[in-house]
């Protein structure tokens, strides 16, 4: 399982996206529609690949690149937890900014 934190507002039912996201040249359409998704769930969601495929028409392995692009390019940030020394969890911190210095 692996827990979503979102660094957004999160008022009103509706999803606001930063347009630098958007407008982001080094995402694919694809990847700017998986981000969409994850930010329009609640904190503490499940992010899951088998569960993101529900709401789009890409297989696991489109999701999937999705989601390694979305890391790449910084606006999504994978933390592992530990638990007896072994991963127990992940958290996936996703931002709808970059600071200057990660948007290169």
């Amino acid at each position: 399982m692996a827990i979503l934190i979102k660094n957004h507002s999160d008022e009103g039912g509706f999803t606001k996206i930063n347009n630098q996201v958007i407008q982001d040249n080094r995402l694919n359409n694809s990847s700017k529609g998986v981000f969409s998704i994850i930010m329009s769930m609640r904190d503490g969601w499940n992010v899951n690949i088998e569960i993101l495929k529900k709401y789009t028409a890409d297989g696991r392995k489109s999701i999937g690149n999705s989601l390694r692009m979305l890391e790449e390019t910084g606006y999504i940030k994978r933390k592992m937890i530990y638990e007896n020394g072994r991963i127990s969890n992940w958290v996936y911190e996703i931002n709808d900014f970059l600071s200057d210095d990660e948007n290169t």
